[in-house]
């Protein structure tokens, strides 16, 4: 990535070496100052003050090695041959005056007297300081006294004024004496003579092509880890390649990263890796449990100083950015005991779920009993968002010492880097494995579950123990098992569902894994009964309901008379259609556990003289307190009125299951098109 791009540039440029230049290292560009006389054929033209062929004479040129601008401006011109004749800036106190506009405006005003010595000339109202050229003009032009005299001097630019145009204006008296042209003076007004845009010194072409972790050896002869950063330059023969300084910057900071092995170098050395310390800390060095970029920069710093003015130019080239992904190590390793068993845990810092590094994690398991010492290496993957980790451990009679290890794994074995591995060791004597002891069982006040409880005894829970509650129905001497958990185990109680009126008989039994026996304790019997009374309640088209009191868990047998012109439409329990379900007339209801309605609606056989459709399909029931509506055209009229003829409802169906609530308490009558029922809610 570039912060810059530059190409370097040269407008009209002619070498001139002089002995009194202000700086070894300028180059320069021709002002143009036109020398106008009237000419003539043959001896005329020469006798004049203008060289046509010859008009390079002014140079103005950027020199971003020196970070100035250099001016070489004809200031006096002689000529042999006939009257002498002789050209210059100033005479009369009017002067060539060039205003440099960039960030900072600067005006040169030069003066010469007829013979061509200084006559004043200054910069900012300070003395300009110059050095001094003499040319003679090429000899095909005729003559051998011609000479041309040309002040060369520099004025420095600043950081502001890099990458933008600068205009030169001219603005002057060119006074001629001698010769043809005598006395036929120029006058000069360009307020945009020149126009030099200081571009940029070419990119050396900065390039990380290689980050990587491995170890380096420290002042103490420790090896450490780091991470490296291999780097090249695509444009070494660029002139800033050899010039200032390249260092390592951490994300979007231009400031070289605080470690020895970032430190910036020579640019005009050979490119060697850069390298930052890891840790697991904030602070100077990296800390791999973050994310970071980096990049190189390359920079050269010019404190300019010419004609008394002062400035600073820092050019500035960066590479690539590279990314080094968020390595989180563990920092917390222990042996916890659960409900599930016995855990080796170990946690990390931070789980970022995006720029990470999914190397797993090893976990080295040494184990040593009284007979053996086994060792055990496995890997866990890197889950994103994940902090805590854990392995369950196999667990013996007796004692037995473990040593763990754990640690991110590297691309290659790297040994430096053991010192973010965190290692426990710990002696583990497991004693008498885990029994149930005493245990109980009550049924609840509700009569709806049972409750088990016991106690514990011994610590030791080996990998593949079962403790299963065993149960049987001694109404239907039917037995079943359910498999608890060791959670439930260490809780010391079970709530098991239960039928009313029934009665049960628990046994608990626990199988060790290994090196223990199982044992089986005969819980006890329960019994549910005494069973409370319920209520159900009937609709039964009459004026009022009917509240009848049964015993809990009994069924009940209904039987439903329809009145003359009158026939059964739906019956319905609890709000759900039964009508189905009748035989004969009688409805038997399941099990009554809790309070419960039993309603039956009557459709007329008749309403008017007009007949009823045959096979009609309309069916009317309650739910809910509802009236429900079902299998009706729609939009045939519905009308619902009390049993004193009071309108309370009229409508129109509009779906095919239709639902009419508010109604209140009591009988009502439903005319739905030419058909007639008879609800009680």
């Amino acid at each position: 990535m570039k912060l810059v791009s530059f190409s370097r540039e040269s407008l009209n440029v002619k070498s001139s070496v002089w002995s009194d230049h202000l700086s070894s290292k300028l180059k320069y560009f021709l002002l143009f100052a036109l020398c106008h006389v009237f000419m003539s054929q043959s001896v005329s033209a020469i006798s004049g003050c203008s060289w046509s062929s010859y008009s390079n004479l002014d140079e103005v040129s950027w020199d971003p090695e020196n970070g100035v601008i250099h001016y070489k401006i004809r200031a006096y011109q002689t000529w042999g041959g006939e009257g002498n004749a002789r050209c210059c800036w100033g005479v009369d106190g009017d002067p060539l005056t060039l205003t440099q506009k960039s960030s900072t405006t600067h005006v040169i005003k030069i003066l010469t007297d007829e013979d061509g010595k200084d006559n004043g000339s200054t910069i900012d109202g300070r003395k300009l300081q110059y050095g001094v050229s003499t040319e003679k003009a090429p000899s095909a032009q005729g003559g051998s006294d011609e000479s041309t005299r040309f002040y060369v001097f520099d004025v420095p630019v600043s950081q502001a004024d890099l990458g933008k145009p600068i205009t030169i204006s001219l603005k002057g008296h060119w006074w001629k004496k001698g010769g043809v042209g005598e006395g036929v003076d120029e006058n000069y007004d360009e307020p945009n003579f020149r126009q030099v845009t200081l571009t940029y010194p070419a990119d050396p072409g900065l390039q990380i092509t290689k980050v990587y972790y491995d170890c380096a050896q420290t002042t103490t002869g420790k090896s450490a880890p780091v991470i490296y950063f291999d780097w090249k330059r695509n444009n070494s023969s660029a002139w800033i390649a050899t010039e200032g300084a390249v260092f390592l910057c951490e994300g979007g900071s231009t400031e070289q990263t605080k470690n020895a092995g970032s430190t910036a170098r020579y640019a005009k050395t050979e490119p060697s890796p850069f390298y930052v310390g890891v840790t697991t800390e904030d602070g100077d060095y990296h800390n791999t449990n973050n994310y970071y970029t980096y990049k190189l920069r390359h920079e050269l710093e010019l404190q300019i100083e010419a004609n008394g003015i002062q400035s600073n130019i820092l050019y500035a080239f960066e590479s690539n950015t590279v990314e080094v992904n968020a390595y989180s190590q563990v920092s917390y390793v222990n042996v916890e005991e659960k409900s599930e068993g016995i855990f080796f845990v170990w946690k990390i810092p931070s789980a970022p779920t995006t720029h990470y590094d999914n190397s797993p994690f090893i976990v080295t398991m040494t184990r040593t009993t009284e007979t053996d010492t086994t060792e055990e290496k496995m890997e866990f993957p890197y889950e994103p968002g994940v902090t805590d980790y854990s392995y369950k451990i196999p667990t013996y009679v007796g004692t037995v010492n473990y040593l763990f290890s754990v640690g991110r794994g590297t691309t290659k074995d790297l040994e430096c880097f053991d010192v973010f591995k965190r290692k426990l060791s710990v002696s583990m004597a497991y004693g008498d494995h885990a029994y149930p002891d005493a245990p109980k069982v009550q049924v609840s006040p509700d009569q709806s579950t049972a409750v088990i409880t016991w106690e514990k005894t011994g610590k030791m829970w080996t990998e593949g123990t079962q403790f299963v509650l065993s149960r049987t129905d001694l109404t239907t001497l039917t037995t079943s098992e359910d498999t608890l958990s060791r959670e439930v185990f260490v809780k010391g109680a079970y709530v098991d569902s239960v039928d009313f009126c029934s009665s049960y008989a628990y046994k608990l039994i626990l199988i060790p894994g290994r090196g223990a026996e199982k044992k089986v304790l005969i819980v006890g019997e329960i019994t549910t009964g005494g069973c409370p009374s319920v209520f159900l309640t009937l609709y039964d088209g009459s004026n009022g309901k009917t509240d009848i009191l049964i015993d809990q868990c009994n069924t009940f047998k209904a039987g439903f008379v329809p009145d003359e012109g009158w026939v059964i439409e739906s019956v319905s329990y609890n709000g759900a259609d039964v009508t189905d379900q009748l035989q004969d007339g009688y409805y038997n209801t399941p099990e009554v556990t809790e309070n419960s309605t039993l309603s039956v609606v009557y459709k007329q056989k008749i309403l008017t003289d007009a007949p009823m459709t045959a096979n009609t399909s309309t069916h009317v029931w309650t739910s809910d307190r509802q009236v429900v509506i079902g299998n009706a055209q729609i939009g045939t009229e519905v009308v619902v009125m009390d049993l004193m003829g009071r309108l309370v409802y009229s409508g129109k169906v509009d779906s095919d299951k239709m639902t009419i609530d508010a109604l209140g308490s009591g009988i009502f009558i439903v005319r739905v098109g030419t058909e007639v029922f008879k609800v009680s809610l």
